[in-house]
């Protein structure tokens, strides 16, 4: 059931040698009392699917490059957001 979802709404992730699928958030946040506006990337993950994921680890999704500021699972641990810094 998992893989359906990504398979909707996911973009290619690399990791290294693994390929698989995420869905790549860009939500954008104002900020400095409303002077500016702050994209914060997060890509949504199987867990299995990504092992040693983790901060400062190097990737790309939807073709972008990133890196891993922090790596979270959600609720029972079969997906994970990674929070990432555009590179």
């Amino acid at each position: 059931m998992a893989n359906d979802f990504l398979k909707d709404f996911g973009v290619p992730v690399v990791f290294g040698a693994i390929r698989t699928l995420g869905i790549l958030d860009a939500p954008s946040e104002v900020v400095a009392g409303g002077m500016m506006l702050s994209t914060d990337y997060q890509l949504t993950f199987e867990t299995s699917a990504l092992p040693g994921l983790s901060y400062q680890s190097a990737l790309t999704a939807g073709g972008v490059a990133f890196v891993v500021r922090e790596v979270r699972a959600l609720d029972d641990g079969v997906f994970s957001v990674a929070s990432l810094s555009k590179i």
